[in-house]
């Protein structure tokens, strides 16, 4: 046989086809994956949720709009005084623990900063949510060049080995503080005489 009639044989050109088909089905088949991975990963940076920055007590965090920090935390006994009056409620020894967080914000915007208690919660270690039970800040706009300083508590929180209060400003931007509680009450006296 010569190389002509090998060449020429249409079993070979069969293969050459079919081998040509199965290349372009793998070029195409990579194109699509390609493209649906290139969506998938747009869609997921548009859809992530917004950063979260973490700060501790005292230390401030740059939003867009301005700045936030929690300048302190502490914990107290808020006596029961509902109901029929007790020996205990009259000693002022039956009550909740009360969560109390004071916090300062400043606007840097010319549009002004918008604040409101519904942008506080603390997240138990368990997961669960709370929202604030009270606050001294009602919904507003801070000038540029303003800050106001305020407080946030929440009733009745159990004794927490972690928690976290977590601040959702008006532009998305989440901060998270990791709280440590303390109590008010007075410490021992540790010097001499």
């Amino acid at each position: 046989m010569s190389a002509m009639s090998i060449t020429g044989s249409p079993h070979l050109a069969e293969s050459d086809t079919t081998q040509s088909w199965v290349q372009r089905t793998l070029v195409a088949t990579m194109l699509v994956v390609a493209m649906v991975g290139a969506s998938l990963t747009a869609w997921l940076v548009l859809i992530a949720p917004p950063a979260v920055s973490v700060t501790q007590v005292g230390v401030p965090v740059d939003l867009s709009q301005g700045t936030f920090v929690v300048t302190r935390t502490s914990t107290t006994m808020v006596p029961q005084t509902q109901g029929p009056p007790t020996a205990a409620k009259m000693a002022g020894t039956v009550g909740t623990d009360q969560l109390q967080v004071w916090v300062e914000l400043k606007s840097t915007d010319s549009q002004g900063m918008a604040y409101s208690p519904d942008q506080f919660r603390l997240v138990l270690e368990d997961g669960a949510v709370r929202t604030p039970s009270g606050s001294t800040l009602i919904d507003g706009l801070l000038p540029k060049d303003s800050a106001i300083s305020a407080q946030v508590w929440f009733d009745d929180v159990p004794a927490l080995e972690e928690a976290w209060l977590e601040y959702a400003a008006d532009d998305g931007a989440m901060v998270r503080l990791a709280l440590v509680q303390t109590s008010q009450q007075p410490q021992p006296s540790h010097g001499h005489g």
